[in-house]
């Protein structure tokens, strides 16, 4: 979109929808909002699409009429990321949880190691079994398991 460009030809698809909004606040002299829009942009060449929220509210004549609006716009296309990394976060956590709830569940002393045989992680088992056998509190995380 250029300045001096109208909304209607800088966004053709989005428009109908827009001008519902600009009518509505018109039409009942009363402010309203969308949040979360996704509107692609221009430059040379299309950037990502990106969203917006939208205030709509309306501008007054002398006798108290909605006459015009006043449209003004915030980009949320950050905070929707960080949500959304926020989430995955979470869901990361869940799997966690879940990974170590299987893991203890299983009757076998189990240390999980990484590709150069340093043990990373171990089941309530393998903690047992090291601490039974003068092993260390932490089941040798951090060792290598043909040190062990």
């Amino acid at each position: 979109m250029s300045l001096g460009t109208s909304a209607a030809s800088s966004w053709p698809d989005e428009w109908p929808q827009l001008k519902a909004l600009l009518d509505q606040v018109l039409a009942s002299g009363e402010a309203t909002s969308s949040t979360d829009v996704v509107l692609p942009l221009w430059s040379d060449q299309p950037l990502p699409h990106q969203r917006w929220m939208f205030n709509y509210s309306p501008v007054y004549d002398e006798y108290g009429i909605a006459t015009g609006v006043v449209v003004t716009f915030t980009e949320l296309t950050q905070s929707t990321q960080i949500n959304l990394t926020a989430e995955s976060s979470q869901n990361v956590q869940a799997i966690n949880q879940r990974y170590r709830m299987i893991l203890d569940s299983l009757p076998a002393n189990i240390a999980i190691l990484d590709k150069k045989g340093e043990i990373i992680s171990g089941n309530e088992r393998w903690l047992s079994f090291s601490l039974g056998n003068n092993g260390a509190i932490t089941g040798y995380i951090g060792a290598n398991y043909l040190d062990v």
